[in-house]
């Protein structure tokens, strides 16, 4: 079962940081639109390199995640 970790938005589309447990051993960056219509995802081995992938690909402030 997956957890919310972070959450963003930008523009009209809303970003999630999850987790499925420690034994995936990472991190998803989901990326939906406002409808939840899916986007994008990512999987990383950091919180922070999913933040720097928003950053990165959809220009996602750092600062903005809650």
């Amino acid at each position: 079962m997956s957890r919310v970790l972070h959450r963003a938005s930008k523009d009209e589309l809303r970003f999630t940081i999850e987790t499925e447990g420690e034994d995936v051993g990472g991190y998803f960056l989901w990326v939906k639109r406002e409808d939840g219509t899916d986007i994008d995802e990512h999987f990383e081995d950091t919180i922070e390199r999913c933040k720097d992938k928003a950053f990165e690909k959809y220009g996602v402030p750092l600062d903005s995640w809650r």
